[in-house]
């Protein structure tokens, strides 16, 4: 693989993670209103981007000299699997682990709360929904 070649699919690798949802939120922030997509989403990729620093390394590491380029495309579908308008796996991840999202950030960091709520994205009652559901 060339030098210009690579340099092009990491300027489609970055536009897609990075480029895209920060146009669009920030498109979208002009309304005062952040989708909730966008939210989950960046907060996925912050959680993916600790995890591939520390614990993940030494998979990605391996899987890097096994397969030279196999992860990163994995990573950019994975991340067009997040946001894209037909899927919205942002939301469906948020869906199936929204309690331990909850669990890990809403109860043991209240600023994280109070951001979301400054954002404009309602915080979820665990205990009502348990409630409910019973």
């Amino acid at each position: 693989m060339g030098l210009g070649s690579c340099l092009l699919f990491k300027l489609i690798y970055l536009t897609a993670i990075y480029g895209y949802p920060a146009y669009k939120v920030i498109k979208t922030s002009k309304d005062d209103k952040i989708e909730k997509i966008w939210i989950i989403y960046f907060l996925i990729v912050g959680v993916f981007s600790i995890l591939e620093g520390t614990f993940l390394f030494p998979i990605i590491f391996i899987l890097d000299k096994i397969c030279k380029k196999i992860y990163v495309t994995l990573k950019l579908l994975f991340h067009l699997w997040l946001y894209y308008p037909e899927y919205r796996g942002a939301l469906l991840l948020d869906q199936q682990f929204g309690k331990f999202i909850d669990i890990a950030f809403l109860k043991t960091n209240p600023i994280f709360g109070k951001l979301l709520t400054l954002v404009g994205l309602p915080i979820r009652d665990t205990a009502a929904e348990a409630k409910k559901n019973q």
